[in-house]
């Protein structure tokens, strides 16, 4: 499992270097139009070799060598092309600028920070110390100025530099006469305008943000030997070089100024925005790209949140439906368990009333019974007291007539008692038959109560389950609403920094002329 997830791991690796290498590979061009992409060597001999090919310096139309994966921090990739220099340093007057913060300046010389000994720039032959990035408004300030003090509040003070030391800029003025300034307070420190080279030349940009232009150039083993002013026998490696271009190359405030010269005269006026408005501008554009990657987001997850409010939605129909239809097996239930409870009382009444009837025919049966007897016995007593002469009859119809008079009622009674029987015995039947009737009710009872009692168990989870899904439903609508809330205000910001955006636009200087 570990060597799996060790050889996982260097395949990740692997494919981040190779993708690494396809996106950033080293590009030469030849004077002649071809393209080459691959690994670049610097050789001896001013040779340069791109894969097995090698060609001499001097064929060699343009390297892209190391190209950062990102602007410097200080300079935002929104408002790139607003800056003409994009560190602190100095300007040479043949448009070389050293990309490295000035300590000190005299009237021999300029001095970096760490004071590279191989870096020498004099004063003489100096442009300008920039203290700050700067904008193209500012760099179009600086031209046609004589030399002075360009400020961070836009004021530029015409004078002689009398030199930098300890971080203050002293100038000599004649309308104001010696002033003195903290370099946190000013831009740039103008002292003459670059004058190109006339012959062609090298153009080199470095990591570190230097733009070098020069017509002594010498490749050795990985890097590029510098050894014209300002440089002493500087060795520049390969790895901190990030283009070498072959030709006549104006300096980077040429370029400025040239890039506003150029521009259409709508698009002037936002390169010469000032430099408040040019942090502004890249403030706003940040935040536009913010407000777009967050409206993404935010319409993603208000897509989300519409589909598990539908899904909610669905979810509590379903459940609603689900009790509706246990709500009306719970009646049918309910029906049934009164139905079985009425049969079971009405049964009950009904065998009470047989069991009556049957006493009652008993009793009627007993009371004939009694009857047929006394009347059986009256007429065996006749006819033994007929019989011993204790009777003497007058003749024999009299004597059959006394006869009939105990016959009578004893066949009324028989009759009776005949009827009493078949009503006795009909009683008892019905009786039965009720009581056979009744006996499964009880249990019919007892199974319509409890399918009643676990359909209102049902009812009660079904009630529970559309309960909670009223809450989803209720928290999916509060999050549909929340999103569209936030897609709201996040629309609003990014829409107030567009109006924003536009306002400034004209309020960017016209250009200057420079007749």
């Amino acid at each position: 499992m570990r060597a799996h997830l060790y050889a996982s791991m260097i395949g990740v690796m692997l494919f981040f270097q190779i993708t690494h290498l396809e996106l950033w590979a080293d590009e030469l061009k030849t004077r002649d139009g071809k393209t080459l992409h691959g690994a670049v060597k610097l050789l001896d001999g001013n040779m340069v070799q791109v894969g097995e090919a090698r060609m001499p310096l001097d064929n060699i139309q343009s390297l892209e060598l190391n190209r950062p994966e990102s602007p410097p921090a200080e300079v935002g990739k929104n408002t790139d092309e607003l800056w003409a220099v994009r560190h602190a340093g100095a300007l040479s007057w043949n448009g070389t600028f050293i990309a490295s913060p000035v300590t000190a300046m005299d009237d021999t010389k300029v001095s970096f920070d760490g004071n590279p000994k191989e870096l020498f720039l004099s004063t003489p032959n100096t442009s300008a110390v920039f203290f700050r990035p700067i904008s193209l408004q500012q760099a179009y300030q600086l031209r046609g100025r004589r030399p002075g003090l360009l400020l961070q509040s836009g004021d530029f003070m015409e004078g002689e530099s009398l030199g930098i030391l300890d971080g203050r800029i002293k100038m000599e003025s004649v309308l104001f006469g010696r002033k003195s300034f903290e370099t946190t307070e000013a831009v740039a420190l103008w002292l003459q305008a670059p004058r190109p080279m006339a012959r062609p030349q090298f153009t080199i940009e470095t990591n570190s943000g230097s733009f070098i232009l020069t017509d002594k150039l010498s490749l050795q083993a990985g890097a590029v030997l510098l050894d014209g002013s300002p440089f002493r026998n500087h060795r520049l490696a390969q790895n901190e070089i990030v283009t070498v271009k072959h030709g006549a190359v104006s300096g980077l405030l040429v370029q400025a100024w040239t890039t506003v010269d150029n521009a259409p005269p709508e698009k002037k006026a936002m390169l010469l925005a000032t430099n408040e408005n040019v942090q502004r501008i890249t403030q706003l554009r940040k935040q536009v790209q913010i407000n777009d990657a967050s409206l993404q987001e935010a319409i993603k997850l208000l897509t989300e949140a519409d589909a598990a409010k539908t899904a909610s939605s669905v979810e509590r129909q379903r459940v609603f439906l689900e009790r509706k239809q246990l709500q009306d097996d719970w009646r049918h239930k309910n029906r049934e368990y009164w139905k079985s409870r009425s049969n079971k009382s009405s049964i009950a009444s009904k065998a009470r009333t047989k069991q009556m009837a049957v006493a009652r025919a008993e009793r009627d049966l007993g009371n004939s019974q009694r009857n047929w007897d006394k009347y059986t016995r009256g007429l065996e007593s006749f006819e033994e007291d007929l019989a011993k002469g204790n009777i003497r009859p007058k003749d024999k119809r009299d004597e059959q007539r006394k006869r009939d008079a105990y016959l009578r009622p004893i066949k009324r009674a028989q009759k009776s008692l005949n009827k009493a029987q078949q009503q006795l015995e009909a009683a008892r039947r019905e009786d039965k038959k009720t009581q056979a009737e009744s006996k499964p009710l009880p249990e019919q009872e007892k199974v319509a109560k409890e399918a009643l009692d676990k359909a209102k168990k049902e009812i009660d989870r079904s009630m529970q389950t559309y309960r909670k899904t009223i809450v989803d439903y209720q928290l999916a609508i509060r999050q549909v609403s929340i999103a569209r809330k936030r897609i709201s205000e996040l629309q609003q910001s990014k829409d107030q920094a567009v109006r924003e955006l536009e306002e400034l636009r004209p309020k960017a200087p016209a250009v200057p002329s420079n007749k």
